[in-house]
């Protein structure tokens, strides 16, 4: 037998399944009916119930009742849906199954026919040939028994035999025998060309018998063809009346299983009230072992309680020695910790201290610095000045000399004063000193601001101001000015 496809395999797997599925819906429905008997009857007397009524029923029931209903109804649901999808399926695959297994019939049928035909044909080319062969044996039987003659053993054997007879016997044989030869071959040429004559008419009727099969062969499938679309045609209409079918036969099944609802409705009832009287039972008796159990308990902990006072007296002893120990380690920790803080403070005032000079040495070099920084300045700015005004130069150089002279000799006062001041408030605090560098920070950007506006472009601006510069002035003053001017920091 030929093999099917293997989709009419997974069809044919999909359709058992469907069936096992079925059964075992079948077995369930069979055994409750068995265990309750009477619900059934009821269901059965009972009118018909809608789907809304049936929901307002489970509507009005409390508890966990409710939900299991619920959820036993979506199941049967389910198993419906699933049961409609799986006998839809199972028609289809049967169509495909009926539509392939009319082609094998179909095929093994034009196989049949071909195998007939070739038979035939075989049979004719076979007669044919017998007959060819009849004639030819025919013509040659009177011809086959002159050769037994000229056979040399049989000769032989004659000759053995009729010696006595003579020699003329002899002689008129063999020249009977020469004649008889020629005549034979004659014939041999006649039949072989007879033989390619027939040879060639075979060919031309086994031609003529190809053309005429494949002829009859184009028309068959033709036929098949024909014959296929009128049997597609015949299972569309049989297709569209399954559907009515079917579709009728949802309807009948959507009745039944509002029937078969009320009734497993009526079931449940009966079940959660036996449930219910079950429950209470076992919580009845469940309470009465707890009791029990918490009485066992309670004995169980005094005398634990016993113990566990006994172990609790020597845990106290044991913890207080420990918490003695801890807190002697405890202060000597906190010593060698104060110790070690004294230490780091000591070692941060050093640092203070060596930072405080170095300051200290910074500023002295800046001051020094700007000194120089304003000689040289003002060295440049008169060069600029001789430059520009050279009457003028000519007419204050004496007196520009004997200020420089006084200029000099007030810095170096002020320096060896501020040298005296800062050894004499070395025991101020930081804070103090703090207020002094920025203060001489502050004299020290004084002094840049005015260096920096004697350098601008104006020319007789800057004149006039070295001339107001290079007025004399008492030194008495300017230094007792500053002297209270430090007093005040």
């Amino acid at each position: 037998m030929p093999q099917l496809n293997p989709q009419i395999d997974q069809r044919q797997s999909s359709c058992n399944n469907h069936s096992i599925n079925q059964r075992f819906v079948d077995k369930l429905i069979q055994s409750i009916t068995e265990q309750f008997p009477s619900c059934t009857r009821r269901a059965n007397l009972q009118p018909k119930i809608n789907l809304q009524e049936m929901f307002m029923i489970s509507i009005n029931w409390k508890g966990e009742s409710k939900k299991r209903l619920i959820d036993t109804i979506n199941i049967k649901n389910k198993k419906q849906q699933i049961i409609k999808t799986y006998s839809s399926t199972q028609r289809e695959a049967q169509l495909k199954l009926q539509e392939d297994a009319k082609r094998l019939q179909l095929i093994d049928k034009w196989k049949q026919k071909d195998s007939q035909i070739l038979d035939q044909i075989l049979k004719r080319q076979y007669a044919f040939k017998q007959k060819m062969k009849a004639s030819s044996s025919g013509r040659k039987t009177p011809l086959q028994k002159i050769p037994q003659f000229t056979d040399p053993k049989s000769f032989k054997r004659d000759s053995e035999t009729k010696i006595d007879k003579g020699d003329t016997s002899l002689q008129k044989t063999m020249y009977r025998t020469r004649i008889d030869d020629s005549k034979i071959k004659q014939r041999r040429e006649m039949v072989i060309q007879r033989k390619e004559v027939l040879n060639k008419l075979e060919d031309l009727e086994l031609q003529k018998d190809l053309e005429k099969l494949q002829m009859k062969l184009t028309q068959s499938e033709k036929l098949s063809k024909q014959q296929a679309q009128i049997k597609v045609e015949r299972i569309k209409e049989q297709y569209f009346r399954e559907q009515q079918l079917i579709q009728q036969q949802k309807e009948i099944n959507v009745v039944q299983s509002q029937e078969h609802l009320s009734a497993m409705i009526s079931k449940m009832i009966n079940k959660e009230q036996e449930f219910r009287g079950l429950l209470q039972s076992q919580l009845m008796s469940e309470l009465e072992k707890k009791q029990l159990q918490k009485e066992k308990q309670q004995k169980i902990k005094q005398n634990q309680n016993d113990l566990f006072k006994d172990q609790d007296k020597k845990l106290k002893q044991l913890n207080d020695k420990f918490s003695k120990i801890e807190e002697q380690n405890k202060l000597r920790k906190q010593e060698l910790d104060h110790k070690i803080l004294l230490k780091q403070e000591l070692r941060k005032l050093k640092e203070q201290d060596k930072l405080d000079n170095y300051e200290r040495q910074k500023r002295q070099n800046d001051y020094k610095m700007m000194t120089l920084y304003m000689k040289s300045k003002f060295i440049e700015e008169k060069n600029q000045l001789k430059q520009y005004q050279n009457e003028v130069i000519q007419k204050t150089s004496m007196e520009i000399n004997k200020q420089e002279i006084q200029e000099r000799q007030r810095i170096y006062s002020q320096l060896q004063e501020l040298s005296d001041n800062l050894l004499n408030y070395k025991s101020v605090s930081q804070h103090e000193s703090r207020q002094k560098q920025d203060q001489a920070k502050f004299k020290s950007v004084k002094l840049l601001k005015k260096f920096a506006k004697l350098e601008d472009p104006n020319i007789e601006q800057h004149t006039q101001v070295l001339l107001t510069m290079l007025q004399p002035k008492p030194v008495e003053t300017n230094n007792s000015n500053r002297k209270l001017s430090v007093h005040k920091k």
